[in-house]
């Protein structure tokens, strides 16, 4: 599997260093006490407690802060309201409950940022998850949506390509909500705690890349920095041109008892709610949509702790997750800031009992994620060619890992042997490791690619540096609502506050075991397995010599393991070459994507999942340049043959 196989650190090792059980519990309730979004006091409180544990463990720390453009609702402003056939104004926040109840008051009410300010009233359409799909489906019924609001049900798709669909349909504005039918189980269903009045919040930016919308490309350093930056114009990016707001699925339940027309006969159209779901094109229905929000530049502050390595330095381990939420933010993104912490501590730990690290180990907090992806984008559009490309090993995500039993493994595919090995040595319970626990799992049990939406893609499709999850979590249908606080989850998440101790230490073992490795223990095996495989159902029977290719760098592989050693020279020369495999399929040359891999990307059709061979799937739709995109996949192919056959 590996070149040279790596030393991995077992539980029993580790746990001499591991901080008491209840670190994990003091963590999170310290942070999720209260909500803290994106440059709020509350928010600034959670970088002091970051930056401050990690110092006190005996890390280096960086506060890096950035002005970025932040949305916020004017809350007196914006409101839905159902005009006729008779009025009612709609919920929009949630109920204050549980422990958590005095501090509702300090959140905002559920909205989605970077609407467009408008007040409209118009008749509502039900546009189900608001794919293209569903807005032919009601075109060929005849029902034009022109000049209507939209009601749209989160789910299927990035909420902000369902705002571009409705723009494309031009649409008046849209109204998202959340359908029990897609977040875990019927009304009133007891298993997951999903409350009527749940208001799931989210950004609806789409833009071609992640990170500030003003500075694309360049790091938007503070205003009290002094140094240069060119901002754009707010007028020259393209933000959502109609208003958007969210409601829970018990405001939504007002409408739809309202909605009147066609029965929504369209496979997949019914929902959860306990009424007959219409299409809404009597037009009888009409709902009055006012959003105001302000856009500011807004300062928010990424804290980056570091273990310097003392054989490699320059090399690194690289670990992170975004802290910002929407609100009390205890499963996303809290349990992975938590859990993250306890592998800080730990590290520290073993560094005072006087344990070296061959190479350096970083821990990214990062802020703004929920906005988009802000923190991590402007930290790396800053440092990323200097600290990060051609130097780390691999950035191992953790945005909110830590929710309940159930395990999921994500990365690419060089890090797929090494994630599957450490799992080996570390216990889910007194019977099964990790590893065996997540292959006995009734779902979740394969290994896939990550994907978008996280913290994690700068790291891998910008600057090319192998990246992946593990997680252990219960199902959430408190997502990006107030509930996702500390009483939903000490009854429904993580009772026993335990999971976060397991996956701590594997995150540990992982990190120090490609910390430690004298040959970098990628998965080049697999790597090419996945090249086969999707090649081979993208160009059946016609690849253009892409498994001749492979079959010759198998056969490389397999000559330098059975290698029986190497020198350190050798080590060397191996991993420099190594740690430049995930840009050898870099596309060449000038070009508009932000994404460069010609292997993965986020899939642009659903915002979140993963999208195999971006720049080949492309041409091949579009009828492009096939043979074209066959070279640069057989030129990524031939440099990592050179880079091998040298050893």
């Amino acid at each position: 599997m590996f070149i040279q196989n790596p030393e991995i650190l077992g539980a029993d090792y580790l746990a001499r260093f591991m901080p008491p059980h209840g670190r994990f519990r003091e963590h999170l309730e310290k942070m999720a006490a209260r909500p803290h979004d994106a440059a709020t006091e509350a928010n600034n409180a959670v970088v002091r407690y970051l930056a401050d544990s990690m110092r006190s463990y005996g890390m280096d720390v960086d506060e890096c802060s950035y002005d970025v453009l932040l949305s916020n609702p004017v809350e007196e402003e914006s409101f839905i309201h159902i005009v006729s056939p008779e009025f009612l104004a709609l919920k929009d926040k949630e109920d204050a409950l549980g422990d958590a109840a005095p501090y509702f008051k300090e959140a905002l009410k559920g909205f989605n940022s970077y609407s467009a300010s408008g007040d409209v009233t118009k008749p509502v359409v039900f546009a189900n998850y608001g794919r293209i799909e569903d807005f032919d489906h009601l075109a060929e019924l005849g029902i034009d949506v022109q000049g209507k609001l939209v009601l749209i049900r989160y789910g299927k798709l990035f909420r902000g390509k369902c705002v571009v669909n409705a723009e494309d349909r031009e649409a008046a504005g849209v109204i998202f909500y959340s359908d029990p039918l897609d977040y875990f189980g019927m009304p009133d269903s007891p298993d997951h705690g999903m409350h009527p009045s749940a208001i799931q919040r989210g950004n609806i930016l789409d833009l071609s890349q992640p990170g500030d919308p003003l500075t694309p490309g360049k790091p938007a350093y503070t205003r009290a920095s002094g140094r240069p930056v060119e901002r754009l114009a707010v007028e020259d990016v393209k933000l959502p041109s109609i208003p958007v707001a969210p409601v829970s699925w018990e405001a939504a339940s007002e409408i739809f008892k309202r909605l009147k027309g066609r029965p929504a006969a369209g496979e997949g159209w019914q929902g959860g709610l306990p009424l007959t779901y219409c299409y809404g094109d009597d037009y009888g229905l009409t709902v009055r949509l006012s959003v105001k929000q302000n856009l500011e530049l807004s300062t928010i502050t990424d804290v980056v702790g570091t273990i310097r390595g003392d054989t490699y330095p320059e090399q690194r381990v690289f670990m992170g997750s975004h802290f910002d939420g929407w609100g009390f933010g205890a499963v996303d993104p809290l349990s992975g800031t938590a859990m993250l912490l306890l592998v800080a501590e730990t590290l520290g730990n073993m560094k005072k009992a006087g344990i070296s690290f061959d190479r350096t180990i970083s821990i990214g907090h990062w802020d703004g994620e929920e906005s988009g992806i802000m923190g991590s984008t402007e930290w790396l559009e800053e440092f990323g060619e200097e600290v990060i490309e051609d130097r780390t090993l691999a950035y191992i995500n953790a945005d909110g890992v830590v929710s309940g039993p159930v395990i999921g493994v994500k990365g690419m595919p060089l890090m797929r042997g090494i994630m599957e090995e450490v799992g080996k040595k570390i216990p889910y319970d007194e019977n099964n490791s990790l590893y065996e626990q997540w292959k006995s799992q009734k779902s979740k049990t394969e290994y896939r690619t990550i994907g978008g939406g996280s913290d994690h893609v700068g790291f891998i499709y910008r600057h090319g540096v192998p990246s992946c999850q593990m997680s252990m979590t219960n199902p959430a249908p408190v997502y990006h609502s107030l509930y996702d606080n500390l009483d939903w989850y000490k009854v429904y998440g993580d009772p026993a506050f335990s999971e976060g101790n397991k996956l701590a230490m594997y995150y540990l073992s992982l990190s120090l075991a490609l910390s430690r490795c004298r040959v970098i223990p990628y998965s080049v095996g697999y790597l090419l397995d996945y090249i086969e495989t999707g090649t081979g159902k993208l160009l059946p029977g016609k690849n253009g010599g892409i498994e001749t290719e492979i079959n010759e760098i198998r056969a490389l592989l397999e000559k330098l393991q059975r290698k029986s050693s190497f020198s350190d020279a050798e080590c060397q020369g191996l991993n420099s070459k190594l740690l430049g495999i995930e840009k050898f399929f870099f596309k060449e040359g000038p070009h508009s994507s932000w994404y460069r891999s010609l292997l993965y990307a986020a899939d642009d059709k659903s915002g979140y999942g993963e999208a195999a061979f971006p720049f080949l799937a492309d041409a091949l739709e579009s009828g492009g340049d096939i043979a074209g995109e066959i070279d640069e996949l057989l030129r990524g192919l031939r440099l990592l043959k050179k880079s091998l056959s040298e050893f």
